[in-house]
């Protein structure tokens, strides 16, 4: 018998054998690879940070208020109470303030323009932190530089300080020789959206952006 065997039974060539074994390992690093950016695509969802995200540009607060009387630039003495069944947008400073209070005072100008006939709806208050300078009379001519209709009131250290934790408000006289009564007032440089059931409603951060502001307050009106 001979001993040659059939060709169709030979082992592979060794050229056929490395294709094979080059073939599976390629698979296995494909399926591997894969494999791992599935898992890594998974973390990367895990990872990403939960966005909580508000409509308001301002803090949404809903807090009774309690009422004040201050002598205004109107001549009488008002009171937050007076204001009942409209909105009042309201700030606190004084009108020897070298930045904040015009910059302030400005941009309710600006809002009112805004709102068009929306604020009509409005009162815009500025409460003088600093009494002794700011008479009525004196918040009357610094008040109607910005609009006719723009209301100052004079505030006191009693009455402020009754109603200073509700509006988070800080106040505090500094020395400067630069200026001609010899200080400046630090102070809370906020601005508060009361409601027309006298509650406090809004409070936006001196930064807030006045189209922003109009925007969210003719929503509320």
């Amino acid at each position: 018998m001979s001993d040659v065997k059939n060709s169709d039974t030979q082992s592979p060539t060794p050229n056929l054998r490395f294709l094979y074994m080059t073939s599976a390992v390629l698979f296995v690093l494909i399926i591997a690879m894969a494999g791992f950016l599935i898992i890594n695509a998974e973390n990367a969802e895990d990872d990403t940070p939960e966005i909580t995200r508000t409509d308001s540009v301002g803090e949404i607060v809903n807090t009774p208020l309690t009422d004040f009387t201050f002598p205004a630039s109107t001549g009488d003495d008002l009171s937050l109470s007076d204001f009942e069944g409209q909105h009042v947008f309201l700030s606190f400073g004084y009108t020897n303030c070298p930045d904040v209070c015009p910059a302030t005072l400005l941009e309710f100008r600006r809002i009112k323009a805004m709102l068009g006939d929306a604020a009509d709806n409005i009162e815009f208050v500025f409460i003088s932190v600093d009494g002794e300078r700011d008479t009525p009379d004196v918040l009357n001519r610094y008040v109607r530089r910005f609009d006719p209709i723009f209301i100052g009131m004079q505030g006191d250290d009693t009455q402020l300080q009754a109603i200073q934790e509700e509006y988070g408000l800080i106040y505090e006289t500094q020395d400067n020789d630069n200026t001609q009564a010899g200080y400046l007032v630090t102070h809370t440089a906020s601005k508060f959206l009361i409601n027309p059931d006298g509650e406090l409603i809004r409070i936006y951060s001196f930064t807030a952006e006045a189209q922003a502001i109009a925007d969210e307050i003719r929503e509320l009106l």
